[in-house]
């Protein structure tokens, strides 16, 4: 997506937005830290971060400020324990985001999450992701490497729209073996 520039503050006529970002998780032995950023470098915005869990069940945490061009890291363990511990360690503590906020387009605010696993030296980070469902259909591609056969590979598939999605997915190896699945995503799943 290119860079958005800011509007001027004179034409400020924020409408409801959202931002997904496609994955967090809980489960034992995890931590998530969002990532959120104002892009508008004359105005706070509030931002409601929901999660969503595999089940599409929608937890929506508390509400954060973000001063003018400003970035804040919430901690995703200690937000979620206020309002739904039930869902910390448990191994499906995990699933997307979303970002709901009032402002003139959704590129005012970014969003990330980096997940960690404890004790591990590596962490992932995932960039917040544009959904158009105008079109009906679509392709995503992206690459897949296990290093070594010791390797674990986890492969994450998001539904941010309202309505259930229903694709194939393929994969390919470096010599041209493919693997193909049909899978159908329930909405905010």
């Amino acid at each position: 997506v290119p860079p958005h520039k800011a509007p001027d503050p004179v034409h400020w006529k924020p409408t409801l937005q959202q931002v997904f970002v496609p994955y967090w998780t809980l489960e034992s032995g995890s931590s998530t830290e969002l990532e959120i950023r104002n892009n508008v470098k004359w105005r706070d915005l509030t931002v409601t971060p929901v999660i969503r869990t595999s089940t599409a069940r929608e937890v929506s945490l508390q509400p954060v400020t973000i001063s003018t061009d400003d970035i804040r890291m919430i901690d995703l363990r200690q937000a979620v324990f206020a309002v739904a511990p039930e869902l910390l360690d448990q191994p499906d503590s995990f699933g997307s985001v979303v970002l709901r906020f009032s402002a003139n387009h959704f590129a005012n605010i970014f969003g990330a999450s980096i997940v960690t696993r404890d004790r591990s030296p590596i962490s992932f980070h995932f960039d917040e992701g544009v959904t158009d469902t105008s079109s009906g259909s679509g392709t995503m591609e992206t690459i897949w490497w296990l290093p070594e056969t010791t390797a674990s590979d986890y492969l994450i598939l998001s539904n941010a729209s309202d309505k259930p999605l229903s694709g194939t997915l393929a994969l390919s190896d470096a010599i041209g073996r493919s693997l193909k699945q049909n899978l159908i995503i329930g909405p905010s799943q």
